[in-house]
């Protein structure tokens, strides 16, 4: 009897979470003269997508969103923030919290960049678009060219992402140890409680859903298999083998008289999966029906 590798499986759903729906809103009103919307079209910080009375609106992403005029001089969070992505964005500015002539020049440089027309003085709230991340995906249009548009109305929907995935109900009676879950040739790690929350494996995970999403209807459960990380060695042996039994301890009886003590992890086509004592040898013989009067002592 070979010792063979034994990873627990067991059947899974896996479901996506996803954050909440998200719109691009308008700080302005006007009439829509350039729009650059589909869906399923992506979006990055930094660029015009669209103009409302002939003016091009700056979309950018921010840690704290531009609630305000920012003035020569105005110091908070939100110029903190403006001044941290420009600075991602490639442009040189240091990060003083104050709206001063060098972020002044770099917001001049960033619109220069894309050949716009720099703002003269204040960097107006009207003029800006807000999004949650460097690089969003549209999922609807929600206004259209020629359209008309008042401050605080939806531009764009965009695309929910995956914030994590947790499974719908963990199996019982697991072998301990660190567990993945398999799908398809996909693993990745996953926690005790079932959840999933590296940005790099819900990739991978969103990559295989099979709706995508975004989209009307949320995602559908993926189906996989929770297995342990790092496989076990057992050996399968018949039932009736087994002697002694109490719970999932038991022993064997090895044709040459010796007593073994196993433990019943598992059952595989018709033969119980038993981790085997050092005492034992993984190519010993034992008996299928050892004598009852045969103790594990």
């Amino acid at each position: 009897m070979a010792r063979q590798q034994f990873d627990d499986p067991r059947p899974v759903d896996l479901d996506l979470d996803l954050d909440p729906k998200r719109q691009i809103i308008a700080q302005t009103s006007g009439t829509v003269t350039d729009l650059q919307c589909r869906s399923g079209g992506d979006l990055v910080s930094g660029s015009f997508p669209m103009s409302v009375d002939d003016r091009r609106l700056l979309l950018l992403a921010t840690q704290v969103p531009l609630w305000r005029d920012l003035t020569s001089g105005i110091q908070g969070p939100d110029v903190s923030a403006l001044q941290r992505e420009l600075g991602r964005l490639g442009l040189t500015v240091r990060t003083t919290g104050r709206y001063d002539a060098p972020t002044q020049r770099a917001v001049a440089a960033l619109y220069k960049r894309a050949q716009q027309r720099p703002p003269s003085g204040a960097l107006t709230r009207s003029a800006l678009l807000w999004i949650p991340a460097p690089s969003v995906r549209i999922s609807s249009c929600d206004v259209q060219l020629n359209g008309r548009l008042s401050d605080g109305s939806p531009v764009m929907t965009l695309v929910q992402q995956v914030t994590s995935a947790h499974v719908k109900v963990m199996p019982s009676n697991l072998l301990p140890g660190s567990r993945q879950v398999s799908i398809d040739d996909v693993k990745v790690p996953i926690g005790p409680e079932g959840r999933i929350t590296n940005a790099s494996d819900l990739g991978r995970l969103t990559a295989l859903a099979p709706a995508r999403t975004g989209e009307a209807t949320a995602p559908q459960p993926l189906h996989g298999t929770v297995v342990l990380s790092e496989p076990i060695a057992v050996v399968g042996v018949p039932p009736t083998a087994i002697f002694g039994l109490r719970g999932t301890s038991g022993c064997v009886l090895t044709t040459d008289g010796a007593v073994v003590r196993v433990s019943i992890v598992s059952s595989m086509l018709g033969r119980a999966l038993v981790t085997w004592s050092s005492e034992g040898s993984p190519g010993t013989k034992v008996l299928i029906a050892p004598p009852e009067q045969t103790t594990c002592e």
